[in-house]
């Protein structure tokens, strides 16, 4: 079954598996990276990226699978899990964001 909604804001327990989230996908999206470089933004990922940002996260199969992260109104970062691409669920989480704020932005690269 695909999830169809956003299910719910973030929960501090969630931190891992929103990383972990990030981690799948950006292996997938970055596997050039260096080990370094992918271990020093894990940590950023945790200290400074999530917490200032409002997060919703997607749930599939009653786990996290993926997040919107929200600044303000931009789009800080949104992933999924690779396992799900192909579903329009990147669509799912920005149509949820957009109906809490109105238009977004993209943050640039």
């Amino acid at each position: 079954m695909t999830p169809k909604t956003v299910d719910r804001k973030f929960q501090a327990e969630d931190i891992d598996a929103l990383v972990s989230v990030w981690q799948e996908a950006n292996a997938l999206a970055h596997p050039f990276l260096a080990d370094d470089y992918e271990a020093q933004v894990t940590t950023d990922m945790r200290n400074i990226y999530l917490p200032d940002a409002e997060k919703w996260v997607l749930e599939h199969i009653e786990k996290p699978a993926g997040f919107i992260a929200l600044v303000s109104d931009e789009i800080g970062g949104l992933f999924l899990r690779p396992s799900l691409y192909g579903r329009r669920l990147g669509k799912v989480m920005v149509d949820h964001a957009i109906s809490l704020h109105g238009p977004l932005l993209s943050l640039p690269h």
